[in-house]
């Protein structure tokens, strides 16, 4: 349901007033009882592109959007807390009107812990996305913008065995299906399996062993459901297949020291790439370095950084197996009570699989850089204005792409 004169009218409203998250202090719209209530809020964002369509040959345009929602808090700082979050997001594009749209997103959290032996979190969310990236563009040149729908699902249980031992177990659910462009990328669902057994090394560092087993199931694409082989590709299926990944390795969980948290995994990944056609990448299994890293350090009461890097298999729009090396690091500085600076940098070197379609293997280096400046001139109120950059350089011509924004946001929290 796309609507052009209204949505335009509707994203020129955020520039009477304002963007991006709210302070926590925020005082709720309604109180529900004596442990639940009811945020009213809403995002406002004018942003340029010079890249809306992410591929070498480039369009830009001004994107105006507005979000608004509600957040649902129950619990409140009780032993069950749940948090619900809805939004609706308008979409209004200033010369290719045609992609004006509107996203839906509903995210759910809930959290056990009543400081026993026990403790548990639940998450679900449903999201609406319009965006291309580096494994759904490059050498289309139909002007368009890809919409999809994510469902995700999580469940976590901690147990404490002893007052020095850990057990985790987890299930998680990620789903990716494509409301648009469906006769060309390839719909997944990835089911996976947390287990970790941790000690207590010292205080609340946790060292111990993690395996996780992750299956993705692929859905043919539309071309592929209609296959027919001709003179010049005679192969009589297109199989995407299925991808199957078990890693197993040390982790590490907790305070380095007062001012160093650590999250980390690292170990041996395997991928088994199964059933899938050979003109397409063929069945194939391998085995490789696989870790994850989160980490905060706050050197200061005003500056605080962020790390999170890892290599990964991961699969592309397009059935595409890819092994994903990555970094990505932020830092923000609090000048006073309203003002606050920000900046990030990121870097992924992906590897691709799909030598079979082209001859040769195909390796993505994405570099990331972004500057924002906040402004807080009240506890419901938050202003940002921000540039970020992205440029990706592809050993495939057709797949080299970069992107400068500049963006403006408001965002009210009541």
């Amino acid at each position: 349901m796309k609507s052009k004169t209204l949505l335009k009218t509707l994203a020129l409203l955020p520039m009477l007033g304002g963007s991006i998250p709210v302070a926590q202090a925020a005082s709720p719209l309604l109180d529900l009882g004596e442990n639940a209530c009811a945020y009213f809020i809403c995002e406002a964002n004018v942003t340029y592109d010079s890249n809306i369509f992410v591929r070498r040959d480039k369009a830009d345009d001004v994107i105006f959007f507005i979000s608004p929602g509600l957040q649902i808090d129950i619990g409140r700082e009780k032993t069950n807390r749940l948090t619900i979050t809805a939004r609706e997001r308008l979409l209004a594009y200033v010369d290719h009107d045609n992609l004006n749209t509107q996203l839906a997103s509903v995210n759910a959290t809930y959290v056990y812990d009543a400081q026993s032996r026990l403790s548990a979190k639940i998450t679900g969310s449903f999201e609406q996305a319009s965006q291309n990236d580096n494994t759904s563009s490059g050498n289309f040149t139909d002007d368009f913008i890809i919409e999809r729908n994510y469902y995700r699902a999580g469940v976590l249980l901690d147990y404490k065995l002893t007052d020095k031992s850990l057990f985790e177990a987890g299930f998680n659910y990620d789903g990716e299906f494509f409301v648009t462009e469906r006769a060309r990328f390839n719909d997944r669902q990835t089911y996976s399996v947390p287990v970790s057994w941790l000690y207590s090394a010292w205080e609340k560092l946790f060292i111990g062993m993690t395996y996780t087993y992750s299956h993705t199931d692929i859905r043919k694409a539309g071309w592929q459901k209609n296959w027919v082989p001709t003179l010049t590709n005679p192969n009589p299926d297109a199989d995407p297949g299925s991808q199957d990944v078990h890693f197993i390795g040390l982790s590490v969980r907790g305070p380095l020291s007062e001012k160093i948290s650590l999250s980390a995994n690292a170990g041996v990944g395997y991928q088994d790439f199964r059933k899938r056609s050979d003109w397409l990448g063929g069945s194939e299994s391998g085995t490789t370095f696989n870790f994850s890293v989160a980490a905060e350090y706050s050197p200061t009461e005003r500056l605080s950084t962020k790390l999170e890097a890892g290599r990964r298999f991961d699969v592309g729009s397009e059935a595409q197996g890819i092994t994903n090396t990555f970094f990505h690091l932020n830092a923000n500085y609090y000048i006073n009570q309203r003002w606050q600076v920000g900046g990030d940098i990121g870097f992924s070197y992906q590897s691709f699989d799909n030598a079979a379609w082209y001859g040769v293997s195909r390796t993505d280096e994405i570099f990331t850089a972004g500057l924002d400046l906040t402004f807080l001139p009240t506890k419901y109120w938050r202003f940002n204005v921000g540039y970020s950059y992205v440029n990706n350089h592809s050993n495939y011509d057709w797949a080299h792409y970069s992107i400068n924004r500049v963006r403006f946001s408001a965002s009210l929290k009541y």
